[in-house]
């Protein structure tokens, strides 16, 4: 056999063994709220859509830290230290040291600004030497999901969901963003009624000719949208 065709038998043989090897496994890791069993490969995104309350959720790199906004978290923090039998927020960090340690936990700067900014709007003081979560250092590193998880799985399920419907941030839609298709019941002529889609939009009726087609949820035929 030529080289060539030694070449083509090597690469076939390649890519079948490509083909043939195992998956690679999620790591899952179980949620850390007291009553949740959940295992997930992406904790994180589960404890912050289920447990905690959507006022903690990070900010977008860039967004202007605001007042009110880190000053509604120190309110949360406080009342879960009130339900927790403190009488300070700041023995939040001194009982969760002795409970709980949290090494291998890095603060990225965007998270490390926000900390900064909750102190500030807390009258609580900056660590000097950076906030540190093994140990905890600080009121601020509770805007970190570990430790905040943490803090609400010492409260009842109750008193959470209490906390998550209080401290809920509706956000508003974006200005692109596109309204929900609803089916509306239009008399097709010569047809009788038929279910044909629209979508609800504040812009202006557009022409004819530039109105986008889709399927009809209801019947196998093409209509127009009115955008």
């Amino acid at each position: 056999m030529n080289q060539e065709g030694d070449l083509h038998v090597h690469m076939k043989r390649r890519s079948s063994e490509t083909c043939s090897r195992p998956a690679k496994q999620r790591r899952l890791s179980t949620c850390p709220v007291a009553g949740c069993r959940v295992e997930e490969d992406k904790l994180r995104t589960h404890v912050y859509r289920q447990h905690i309350p959507t006022l903690f959720l990070r900010q977008s790199s860039g967004t202007p830290m605001r007042a009110r906004l880190h000053r509604r978290r120190i309110q949360m923090l406080r009342e879960l230290s009130e339900e927790l039998g403190l009488e300070e927020v700041a023995n939040l960090v001194d009982q969760t040291n002795g409970q709980q340690k949290f090494p291998n936990v890095t603060i990225n700067p965007q998270l490390r600004r926000e900390m900064e900014a909750l102190c500030r709007a807390g009258n609580l003081p900056v660590p000097e030497n950076g906030f540190c979560l093994s140990p905890l250092n600080s009121v601020g590193v509770f805007l970190h999901w570990r430790p905040l998880a943490h803090l609400l799985s010492r409260v009842s399920p109750q008193y959470r969901a209490d906390l998550m419907d209080k401290y809920a941030v509706l956000r508003k839609p974006r200005p692109n963003a596109q309204a929900p298709m609803v089916a509306r019941r239009r008399k097709a002529p010569g047809t009788g009624n038929q279910m044909r889609t629209c979508r609800e939009r504040t812009s202006p009726h557009r022409p004819h000719h530039q109105r986008p087609v889709l399927r009809s949820l209801h019947r196998r035929q093409w209509t127009r949208i009115y955008m």
